[in-house]
């Protein structure tokens, strides 16, 4: 086996969050991932940093995500999602105001 090989890294959720306490679980990680990646970067977020900032056990982290990675990809989703929401509403308030204006929006968001 060719030892250079990456594994796979799994960055699908495990399971999503129905209930309203399961969200604010998940919210939780997800703002305290936001906030180590801040603060310390990449190479310094793990698990149980996550898990301990969150306020929630590891066990219930890892009943939602199966990797530090899979947490970041549902960040990074969160906030794309953030951002076209937010691009469709400048959007539409621009269409009243002049070409200039609207492109001056637009490159505010990026």
């Amino acid at each position: 086996m060719n030892q250079n090989r990456r594994r796979k890294i799994i960055t699908n959720p495990r399971k999503l969050p129905q209930q309203e306490r399961s969200k604010i679980t998940v919210d939780a990680i997800l703002t305290a991932t936001a906030r180590i990646l801040v603060k310390d970067g990449y190479a310094k977020t793990n698990t149980n940093r996550i898990a301990e900032l969150a306020g929630v056990s590891i066990g219930s982290l890892y009943q939602y995500f199966p990797s530090k990675e899979a947490i970041i990809a549902a960040l990074i989703e969160c906030h794309v999602v953030e951002m076209v929401n937010s691009i469709k509403t400048k959007t539409k308030l621009c269409l009243d105001k002049s070409l200039e204006y609207g492109l001056h929006e637009q490159a505010c968001l990026i």
